[in-house]
């Protein structure tokens, strides 16, 4: 249900292609992976070979987990006004020089 909905509101956007799929099991790569109501360790170990950018939404507390991560350049959090404690938080691996 929550893929067809995404579908439907993205309908007409030819750059966004919504995959109802785990994670693990889709093919890349992609200019963004955006993921909601997973473990956010799960998405961040299978990203790097998808794509460099992630979005996510969390619980704060899991943001805060999430923005200790040293591999990667977090911006400012959004508040999801319609979820308690929720927020997003939109990421970009760091390049790592040779």
């Amino acid at each position: 249900r929550k893929a067809v909905f995404l579908r439907e509101a993205t309908r007409g956007i030819s750059n966004v292609r919504v995959v109802c799929k785990r994670l693990d099991r889709v093919d890349g790569p992609a200019d963004w992976v955006v993921s909601r109501a997973v473990r956010a360790a799960d998405v961040l170990a299978v990203v790097p070979k998808l794509s460099k950018r992630v979005g996510l939404l969390l619980s704060t507390q899991g943001a805060a987990e999430v923005e200790r991560d040293a591999r990667m350049v977090w911006s400012k959090r959004s508040v999801i006004p319609w979820g308690v404690e929720s927020v997003a938080v939109f990421g970009a691996f760091r390049s790592v020089e040779p």
